[in-house]
């Protein structure tokens, strides 16, 4: 199983429990690899895999598949995904800062 995992936190979100674990699946995986995130009780989880995003955030007795983020309430996920998706990256960051422009 190929995995590029991007963490961001910093020591003093570690300490206090607060952050965001991003991973991005290219072979193969599974929902088990949330429990490494469990331990390290980060709150929420994406997960990319075969052109989809997941989002899981951390309950009592574990991960929960959510529609939307508890850190970024007002992310349009579905936005994500199709810019995500565009061939153009500079297309995708056209059309995704266009949608998120304050007016």
């Amino acid at each position: 199983m190929q995995v590029f995992s991007q963490n961001y936190r910093t020591a003093a979100e570690i300490a206090h429990g607060s952050g965001c674990a991003n991973e991005v699946i290219l072979t193969s995986g599974n929902l088990r690899k949330l429990e490494k995130y469990r331990g390290f009780q980060i709150p929420e989880v994406w997960l990319w895999e075969k052109e989809q995003l997941q989002v899981y955030c951390l309950e009592a007795d574990g991960y929960e598949l959510v529609e939307r983020s508890q850190l970024l309430p007002d992310l349009d996920l579905d936005l994500l995904v199709s810019c995500v998706q565009m061939p153009s990256r500079l297309e995708a960051m056209k059309t995704f800062m266009a949608a998120v422009k304050p007016e």
